[in-house]
């Protein structure tokens, strides 16, 4: 069911196009919302796309529901005598959910690589190579091998995205280098980012199962350890844990054996939600997506997985 959930939500999307309160009459289905496709939906696609939005509706403990659709207007009317949060249903609902692991590249690496750079090209009309990068923090005082090449402010990030993805920075690059931000803001309210490598990575179509993270006593340092239940994390951090199926198990052992001081990144929609490092393989086929999640964000990561 995972990988046709990505296929089906990338065929095309939905958007909220309507949805109303009607007046509250006891034991009926009184909110009513309405997808709609963005681009031609067969009768198929959207049997599937009621099967996994009910999947994420039961997620989030709203089962009194029913959808059904419209073939000609490429449409799904979801009816429920529960509350809506048109916002809170959006990032659950919109989402594709796609989850996939990938190891880091070093920040020293990529860095060297990055001062070797036509840095007085110019990206587009207007600003060099030098001064877009500029706009990126160094992260400086991070270890060689931590994973977030610089952090910038949200407003920069298009442009900088922009100028690595040139092609006079691209043919300077490893071929399997891409580079992405992270989902959250860290505590100077700015955005790492990131580069991974696309020729070590396990699809997230393999995890057979994502649950809360139960909260343990606040800890010093985080790691990924040879046994998931092991993790160390600080008492503000709070997340998920998933479990790989037998297929996954066997690569995600092979993957942490293999980069025992590297870090792997948790992306999901080409966001990254953490990046711990690898300390110890990890055999047992369990892992964990951590960060300062709020209660909602981490049942919207739940239901999504």
């Amino acid at each position: 069911m995972k990988t046709l959930k990505y296929i089906v939500l990338a065929l095309f999307s939905f958007i909220i196009i309507f949805s109303c309160n009607s007046q509250i009459d006891p034991g009926k289905k009184n909110h009513k919302i309405v997808l709609q496709s963005q681009g031609i939906a067969s009768k198929v696609q959207l049997d599937e796309s009621i099967k996994i939005i009910s999947e994420r509706l039961k997620s989030l403990q709203i089962n009194d529901f029913e959808i059904t659709q419209d073939n000609e207007k490429c449409q799904l009317i979801l009816r429920t005598s529960d509350s809506l949060n048109t916002h809170d249903l959006s990032n659950v609902l919109l989402v594709k959910g796609k989850l996939d692991f990938y190891v880091t590249f070093g920040k020293k690496e990529v860095q060297t690589k990055l001062k070797e750079l036509p840095l007085e090209t110019m990206i587009g009309k207007d600003k060099s190579i030098a001064a877009i990068l500029a706009l990126l923090e160094d992260n400086s005082n991070a270890p060689d091998n931590n994973p977030i090449v610089g952090s910038s402010d949200l407003k920069d990030t298009a442009v900088i995205s922009h100028c690595l993805n040139s092609t006079a920075v691209r043919n300077q690059l490893p071929e399997d280098l891409k580079f992405m931000w992270s989902r959250n803001k860290d505590h100077q309210g700015k955005y790492g980012l990131y580069a991974i490598s696309l020729s070590h990575t396990i699809s997230g179509a393999l995890i057979k199962d994502a649950s809360k993270l139960e909260t343990t006593p606040p800890a010093k340092s985080i790691n990924v350890s040879k046994d998931a239940s092991k993790l160390k994390r600080t008492s503000t951090d709070n997340g998920i844990s998933l479990t790989f199926n037998n297929d996954g198990s066997a690569q995600w052992k092979d993957l942490t054996g293999k980069n025992l001081g590297r870090s792997v990144a948790m992306v999901i929609d080409d966001q990254v939600y953490s990046a711990p490092t690898v300390r110890n393989e990890i055999a047992n086929g369990s892992c964990m997506i951590t960060g300062n999640f709020t209660e909602q964000e981490i049942k919207n990561l739940v239901a999504i997985l």
